[in-house]
């Protein structure tokens, strides 16, 4: 009776020790973090892998953050605040757990030490270029009769009223303002909506976000942008449209403009005006996807 009594128990402990291993036991755990250090906003994809002994289904839970917490065998995160976290990754199977850890650094950039306009690329703050427009007038012909019935007044006008009316004969011109398209410089529109710009130096009298608007014209030049449209009759002008910014100040002298309401993929400039200048200063952007 002994015998079989412990061979029984053999028996059942082995059985048990084989449904163990038809459940698949997690033999390694993996985890990839790119990128795994940099500058706020980081921007941080997770992806967990697990080797089994036999196909079994087992489910990844991340640590991301104090009460941050995340679920699946890739996830993503963006880290607004600088510090050191431990990132941890749980992979829970039927009757196994196991953890891997790993360390993420996010720092701020160092600031600039000279006055400009600068933006976020890489962890590295990059000046701007600023730009003068380049005018150009293009002479028209003078109004006709079509002109100020069609485009200017809306109807037909008797003839007292065609010699009298200010535009009768008179010379027509577009005042085009163009800025070569290689000045603009590209970035994330996702990355600007959030972090926007940064202005160091002297106190500012206006800083504008310019959206820059198809031309009824075309550029004088393929590689060219018509930045602005000035139509002598005033009618037909051609204006980048104005985005309000909010601004937040992060250092002595050193001040973060954001748009209030995020803005979309295109062309535009920033329009800038010190407290001693009257004439504005252009910084062109071309704000685009990352996977453009």
């Amino acid at each position: 009776m002994w015998i079989n009594h412990t061979t029984c128990i053999t028996l059942i402990s082995c059985c048990a020790l084989t449904i163990l291993a038809c459940n698949g036991d997690i033999t390694e755990v993996r985890l990839k973090i790119v990128p795994d250090t940099g500058c706020v906003p980081l921007h941080v994809e997770f992806t967990g892998e697990a080797k089994t002994k036999e196909s079994l289904n087992v489910q990844f839970r991340w640590l991301i953050a104090p009460e941050v917490m995340l679920h699946g065998p890739r996830v993503e995160y963006t880290f607004e605040v600088p510090g050191k976290y431990d990132i941890s990754l749980l992979v829970l199977g039927e009757k196994q757990k196991k953890t891997k850890t790993a360390t993420i650094v996010v720092k701020n950039a160092a600031l600039p030490h000279y006055t400009g306009i600068f933006v976020l690329q890489q962890c590295t703050y990059h000046p701007l270029k600023e730009v003068e427009e380049q005018l150009r007038v293009k002479e028209l012909g003078r109004t006709t009769l079509e002109d100020l019935e069609t485009k200017i007044v809306g109807r037909p006008l008797a003839t007292s009223e065609l010699v009298t009316h200010p535009l009768w004969r008179r010379e027509h011109t577009y005042t085009i303002y163009t800025v070569d398209r290689e000045q603009f410089v590209p970035l994330s529109v996702e990355r600007f909506n959030t972090r926007g710009f940064l202005i160091i130096g002297e106190e500012l009298s206006q800083v504008v976000l310019l959206g820059i608007p198809s031309s009824p014209v075309d550029p004088p030049h393929e590689d060219q942008v018509v930045s602005r449209l000035i139509d002598s009759w005033n009618i037909a002008s051609v204006s980048p449209k104005s985005y309000p910014l909010k601004r937040e100040r992060v250092a002595d002298r050193a001040f973060r403009y954001t748009p209030v309401t995020p803005v979309i993929a295109g062309l535009y400039m920033i329009d800038f005006q010190r407290q001693d200048n009257q004439t504005g200063h252009f910084s062109p952007v071309d704000l685009v996807h990352p996977e453009q």
